[in-house]
């Protein structure tokens, strides 16, 4: 028996370990979110600062924390600490400390029960306004109400690594506000509250804090900047005293007219007796005056009011214009009446859901939309007829619906349905879930990560659990399950930081995380917005400096301009990201938004350039946008900090005019209505119209009509002005009705739009954009009245005899297959099916989230039809309480309408409603969904979906030649993936994904056309320091890390020569000052004039005739061209020129011909000394036409084994001057040239160090043969386009070819050589004939190769010297002067024999031109 007393020893030892092991040991941390500031400027409000900070009390033994506090030490500034989370380990505590006084450090002391300890040493600096110089950056620009004024003001003198958010306050002599911009000294200032009493000649500004103030007086910016102000309100008079609005956004609208610039405007537009301004913006403008377009906001106005329009005349506003008076006697409205009580309800329980059917009657004609309030969450899309049309007409029907909802019930009172109508007015039905919720089952958030893919675009990674199922983030769920699992959300770190988290469950609790809150304890986890660029190095705007543009004063008038920006970051390194926004200044709404139709964003990324070691953004500036001498743009930084152009220096501002500005949609110039339809003038004369669409219902029985237009399908005109027939087929039987076009969208080339809704609300700006702007006289103008002969004598509406589904249970939302085809069968036995309408059909899920589908006519006769609709159900959607249908618009030829909500479709056992989804749910299945926007610059692309975790590999097929390439992923999340792209395309392209046991969709890339740019430019304003230079702290050398966060890398690069500098030659020197000038590189000629002494001068002739055999170009020309090109070049010509002015004279009774040949000869391989090894010439040619100035040829050779390499070339005749891009060069095209343009597909190389050399020839040849010469040159442009020159001359007369020293080579710009063959080959010489060989040289490539060669003809002064061929006739005297001293009959007969013997020979000698030349180049084949 064991002993009591040793018993209770061992009993008593182990509890002592056990005690002993257990004591706590806590350790306190601060995990305050980063940049939490610690050294802070004292308030402006008090003098004083506060501070805010986290704690965490962790026991490292991992036993219970208990009770434990944190506790301040004595003596401290009043210290407020609550703990705000625990869990068993930690405990989580918000600390803060107020009224400490001005101290340059101060300790902050807390402690544990346990006598663990923590400081934290602080600064609280007293600001000394006078050592602040508030200077404004820039005068004040627009903001987006017009008649309020942004700018900015530099704090110098500050120091910004001390916090200071408020400790200055900004009072203005007029209402203003301040906002700081992070990371800098700069304030965000907006000026508003003018009215028609303010004085404008002086604004103060003030800084102060709690101690002293500080004023800038500045002059306003504005200035006396117009003539007049001229306005036209819409409607005009006389219609202005009987205003009547025919939609929700119809307004009374006005423009105005100023010659002011777009970025100093202020006008005050006020109506009746409100001092208030209106909202206007600017839609147009010219090197002249500038127009703009605003509205009155208000529809309720019912007296006598006018507009009056106030200019700036020196320091106060004058009245300039007011308007006749208006009066508005009707606004649109919703007529109908709305029950206040339901007819019939109905809830079933269907397992793991309630069917809630809703059933009331109307009883007069209304079409305004419907939509559901769940208990108190409002759903974001309305429900339009004619969803909820059970029977009947709109003169009286039934309306009945059928709600899914969960069976869950979080309310104490029952939950409840709300139909809503017309905001205020609704009908409430109540119903009983089947089970009752715990409130206290909250979703929560367990982690949450930021994961930067590419500039500002980031994946946000939540891991969450919730007991009763996540909502609606279905399709985002990468690993787990509803219930806890892990979600992938792709957000934009511009707008994502000002938004809260807010994570619903499937019984409608919620969690909710606003900016700063806290989220999770374990780890510790705040939602702030420095979550977005906690991993990079702080940058500050202060630290941009050198930013400079490629181009500037670039005029963009009907032209988009391709440019590119460069800039140093002092904190930056290579792996830094900068983000580029064009027009604004606001880049989450800005007017002057555009979008290149059809693939553009206004936002651009940066790269490092270690060619430079300067950032580098390729941009580009969409054609008739605004003029600015401060182009607005906003550089984002830290991937969430705007940066605006207006704290720049003057270098750094982009420079733009344009004499077309077009910020406003297209419009209708005429509406004629007629008995079936409309006839539609679209006008949009700058950037011409688009696209667009028209919707029409009718007003008695639903029927909807949605036209699509575009200039292709216009009955005359073209995309500026074009006309349209808007025509319904109404045909016999048939009910009167009225038909209502009720909703427009009109869009333009840039993306700028106008639009017209009758019913739906619009943003304000919207309200302006109306197409309807010259018809706001006209209430009916969207309204045509159809009468039938044949009365209604059918009351009964159409009959749904089948309605089937190809699939409806274990329906996988997750899978790659999720098309589901139904198809229905409808009759009506009295007045038929009326045909050229189709049933709607309605998915719900139960958190009264719909999609809409448009059913398609199959097959039928009179009285039935049978209708299909093939969908795609999106991701996620209905998993897992399943997806229910209803189907509406059944309407027969007298005007009765029939709809089956989801519980009638339930009570017909031949009729499927639902699609079951609750069995699987893939989420490892690969499916893009969408694409980063993608320039043919770009090498590397970006896809979103889901499921991509597990792909190992990437096919690409191209449309353009079919190729297919693989590759693998180079960065790679279960949301996003990163791709390679080898093969640069300007055609569209399909992406295909695969993992070990599956494959993606097949998804289809369109890029948008960017020239690729030159990565070697020297920018304008050169920076000053030496580009050479990296910024402090960027590596030397490339990043070693992964590019997982870094996608984009500069190209390779491939230095591109330039010509050398050259003597300016010419008497006088470059033709004189009115036809070029001496720059450091040689002459500079001013069009038309050309050459290196810019003696010659370009002919303008017609486009010669296409060649259907080959690309060999003949141009006609002759002397008479002298007279189309101002005679005789000009005076400084025939000054130097004697010989000119005999021919003049001689052309006065003889016509020389001149042709022109340039032709392509062979291709040659040539091994590394440059030897030719082997020929190709080209026998046979495909012509394609593409318009009347450009040609394509088609034609191929055979490498080694069995290679095919494809040869096109395009041949473009330009007619007038125009500016090119190639190889990232700008190249000017004079009018009558002819640019050829030569790609070809892979080539065999016998040998890596071989090249290609293409042959080409240029010949000249004129009609007249004695008394003229002919001359060859080759060498080096002297105008900056660095290429080489070819220029072979007869008489007056030369063949010009300009041959550019870079080739595309696989895609990359690459130096070339060009040579001139003239040793080699046996070119055609006399003094009336010439010929020339030109050799490009072509490097090793192995996907593409392409060369841009292009020639002209030009008149030039005729010239003998050493290196001329000439030819003089054995008589000094013509042979018109000849038979002038002739006399009698002897010198008659000789005149007609020399006459005769003369046209012979001509005749002769213009048909062995064209035979020479190919006989020549036959020999040399």
């Amino acid at each position: 028996m064991i002993n009591k007393k040793l018993f209770f020893f061992f009993i008593s030892l182990i509890l002592l370990i056990l005690v002993g092991n257990s004591k706590s040991e806590i350790t306190v941390q601060n995990v305050s979110p980063i940049n939490t500031p610690i050294k802070k400027y004292t308030k402006a409000s008090d003098g004083f600062c506060s501070f805010t900070f986290f704690f965490l009390n962790t026991n490292d033994n991992g036993t219970n924390i208990g009770t434990d506090i944190l506790q301040p030490a004595l003596g401290q500034y009043p210290t407020l600490i609550i703990k705000i989370s625990q869990n068993q380990t930690s405990s989580l505590f918000n600390v803060t400390l107020s009224g400490v006084q001005a101290t340059p450090q101060y300790t902050l002391q807390l402690s544990t029960l346990t006598s663990s300890k923590i400081q934290l040493d602080l600064s609280c600096i007293a600001l000394d306004i006078s050592t602040i110089n508030p200077v404004l950056t820039d005068g004040f620009g627009n903001t987006f109400s017009g008649y309020n004024k942004g700018g900015f003001l530099k704090l110098e003198g500050l120091d910004t690594s001390i916090f200071y958010d408020s400790s200055i306050a900004v009072s203005c002599s007029i209402s203003c506000t301040s906002s700081k911009v992070p990371n800098t000294n700069i304030l965000s200032l907006t000026i508003y509250g003018f009215s028609t009493t303010t004085n404008i000649d002086s604004l103060t500004i003030s800084i102060s804090n709690s101690s002293n103030k500080k004023d800038l007086v500045i002059n306003y910016p504005f200035g006396q900047y117009y003539d007049n102000i001229s306005a036209i309100i819409y409607p005009e008079s006389p219609y202005n005293s009987n205003v009547q609005l025919n939609s929700l956004n119809s307004r009374i609208l006005f423009t105005f007219t100023s010659n002011n610039t777009l970025d100093n405007r202020l006008f005050l537009i006020k109506y009746g007796s409100s001092d208030v301004g209106l909202f206007y913006f600017p839609i147009s403008s010219n090197f002249n005056s500038s127009t703009y377009l605003g509205f009155i906001l208000s529809t309720q106005l019912n007296s006598g009011f006018e507009i009056q329009f106030y200019g700036i005349n020196g320091n106060t506003f004058k009245s300039d214009f007011t308007s006749s008076t208006y009066t508005i006697t009707k606004y649109w409205s919703y007529g109908a009446t709305f029950p206040t009580s339901f007819s019939l309800n109905k809830t079933v329980n269907l397992d793991n859901a309630l069917l809630n059917t809703i059933t009331f009657e109307r009883t007069s004609n209304d079409q305004y939309p419907l939509y559901l309030r769940f208990y108190s969450l409002v759903t974001s899309q309305n429900y339009y007829s004619p969803y909820g049309f059970l029977y009947g007409n709109n003169s009286g029907h039934t309306y009945s619906i059928s709600v899914p909802t969960t069976i869950y019930n979080n309310f104490s009172a029952p939950s409840y349905i709300q139909i809503v109508y017309n905001g205020p007015k609704y009908i409430t039905y109540n119903y009983s879930a089947t089970f009752n919720v715990d409130k206290t089952k909250v979703p929560i958030i367990k982690s949450l990560e930021f994961i930067n893919i590419r500039d500002i675009i980031f994946i946000m990674r939540l891991k969450i659990e919730s007991f009763y199922g996540v909502k609606d983030l279905n399709n985002y769920l990468v690993s787990g399950t509803l219930n806890d699992g892990t979600f992938e959300i792709i957000v934009n770190s511009i707008s994502a930081p000002n938004q809260q988290i807010k994570i619903y469950d499937s019984a409608f609790l919620f969690c909710l995380y606003s900016v700063g809150s806290f989220v999770n304890i374990n780890p510790v986890i705040f939602y702030t917005s420095d979550r977005y660029y906690e991993n990079q190095n702080p940058v500050s705007a202060n630290d941009i400096s050198n930013l400079t543009f490629l181009f500037n004063d670039l005029d963009i008038t009907n032209k988009t301009i391709y440019n590119t920006m460069y800039f140093n970051c002092s904190t930056g390194t290579k792996d830094t990201k900068f983000l580029l926004y064009l027009n604004g200044d606001n880049v989450i709404f800005s007017i002057a938004t555009y979008s290149l139709y059809p693939y553009i964003a206004s936002s651009f990324s940066s790269f490092w350039n270690d060619t430079i070691s300067l950032y580098q953004i390729d941009f580009i500036i969409p054609a008739n946008t605004q003029s600015s001498n401060k182009y607005p743009f906003n550089l984002i930084i830290n991937n969430a900090i705007q940066l605006s152009n207006k704290v720049l220096s003057e270098s750094s501002q982009l420079r733009v005019i344009s004499n077309n500005v077009d910020l406003k949609g297209p419009i209708f110039k005429r509406v004629e209505k007629t008995t079936n339809g409309w006839i539609l003038e679209i006008q949009d004369e700058i950037n011409g119209f688009r696209d667009g669409y028209i919707v029409i219902r009718g007003s008695v029985d639903n029927s909807f009509y949605n036209f699509t237009i575009n200039p292709s399908n216009a009955v005359s005109g073209d995309k500026y002005y074009g006309e349209y027939h808007i025509l319904l087929n109404i045909t016999d039987p048939c009910i009167s009705q009225d038909y209502t076009i009720t909703d427009v969208l009109l869009v333009d080339n840039l993306g700028t739009n106008s639009s017209f809704s009758l019913t739906s609300y619009s943003i304000p700006y919207y309200y302006a954009l109306n197409p309807f702007i010259n018809y706001l006289n006209d209430y009916t103008i969207n309204v045509i009245s159809v009468l039938c002969a044949t009365q209604n004598k059918d009351l009964t509406p159409p009959e749904l005899l089948s309605f089937s589904l190809s699939r409806k249970d274990n329906f996988d939302v997750g899978s790659l297959n999720r098309n589901i085809t139904i198809t229905m069968q409808v009759e009506d036995l009295e007045s038929g099916i009326r045909s050229d309408q189709s049933p709607f059909i309605y998915l719900s899920d139960v958190f009264i989230n719909q999609i809409v589908f448009h059913s398609t006519y199959v097959s039928g006769n009179f009285t039935n039809a049978i209708y299909s609709c093939t969908i795609e159900i999106p991701v996620g959607f209905g998993y897992p309480y399943g997806i229910y249908l209803s189907v509406y618009g059944l309407i027969n030829n007298y005007g009765q309408y029939r709809g089956y909500s989801t519980e009638l479709l339930r009570n017909n056992p031949l009729f499927d409603y639902v699609i079951l989804t609750n069995q699987t749910y893939t989420i490892d299945q690969p499916i893009i969904s969408s694409y980063q926007r993608l320039s043919t610059k770009d090498s590397q692309l970006w896809l979103y979906g889901r499921g991509f975790k597990d792909v190992t590999s990437i096919k690409i097929r191209y449309v353009e030649d079919g190729a297919i390439i693989n590759g693998t992923p180079t960065s790679l999340y279960s949301s996003a993936l990163l791709i390679s792209l080898v093969k640069r395309s300007y055609q569209p392209f399909y992406v295909t994904l695969f993992s070990s046991t599956k494959n993606s969709n097949e998804f289809l890339i369109t890029p948008y056309f960017y020239p690729i740019p030159n990565y070697e430019p020297t920018p304008t304003n050169s920076p000053t320091t030496s580009p050479t230079e990296s910024p402090s702290n960027s590596p030397t050398t490339s990043p070693t890390t992964s590019p997982t966060t870094s996608p984009t890398e500069p190209p390779t690069i491939t230095p591109i020569p330039t010509n050398p500098p050259q003597k300016c030659i010419g008497n006088p020197e470059c033709g004189g000052s009115s036809q070029g000038y001496c720059s450091s590189k040689g002459c500079v000629c001013y069009s038309p004039y050309i050459g290196i002494d810019c003696l010659s001068k370009i002919i303008i002739v017609p486009p010669p005739i296409t060649n259907n055999s080959n690309p060999n170009v003949e141009i006609p020309t002759n002397n008479n061209n002298n007279n189309n090109n101002n005679n005789n070049n000009n005076n400084n010509n025939n000054n130097n020129n004697n010989s000119n002015g005999n021919n003049n004279e001689n052309s006065n009774v003889d016509e020389i011909t001149f042709k022109s040949l340039i032709s392509i000869v062979s291709l040659r391989e040539l091994d590394f000394d440059g030897k030719p090894i082997l020929n190709y010439t080209f026998e046979k040619w495909i012509l394609s036409e593409i318009d009347e100035f450009k040609n394509q040829y088609f034609t191929n050779i055979i490498s080694g084994s069995n290679k095919v390499t494809n040869i096109s070339v395009t041949i473009e005749w330009f007619n007038q001057t125009k500016s090119i891009q190639f190889a990232n060069q700008i190249l000017i095209m004079n009018p009558s040239t002819l640019k050829y343009t030569i790609e070809m597909t892979s080539y065999n190389f016998k040998s890596q160090l071989n090249t290609l050399q293409l042959v080409m020839s240029a010949s000249l040849e004129s009609s007249k043969t004695n008394d003229i010469c002919s001359s060859k040159q080759f060498g080096n442009t002297s105008n900056g386009d660095d290429s080489n020159y070819l220029k072979v001359q007869v008489d007056n007369h030369s063949v010009y070819g300009r041959f550019i020293k870079r080739a595309l080579i696989d895609d990359s710009p690459k130096s070339i050589e060009n040579v001139l063959l003239d040793s080699t080959f046996n070119p055609i010489e006399s003094s009336y004939q010439s010929q020339s060989f030109i050799g490009i040289e072509i490097p090793n490539f192995k996907q593409s190769a392409k060369i841009d060669p292009d020639f002209s003809v030009l008149l030039s002064a005729s010239t003998e010297d050493n290196n001329s061929i000439c030819s003089k006739s054995n008589s000094s005297l013509s042979g018109t002067k000849i038979a002038g001293i002739v006399i009698g009959c002897t010198a008659f007969v000789a005149v007609v024999l020399i006459t005769t013997i003369y046209i012979i020979k001509k005749k002769k000698q213009n048909s062995k031109f064209i035979n020479n030349m190919n006989n020549k180049l036959k020999n040399f084949k």
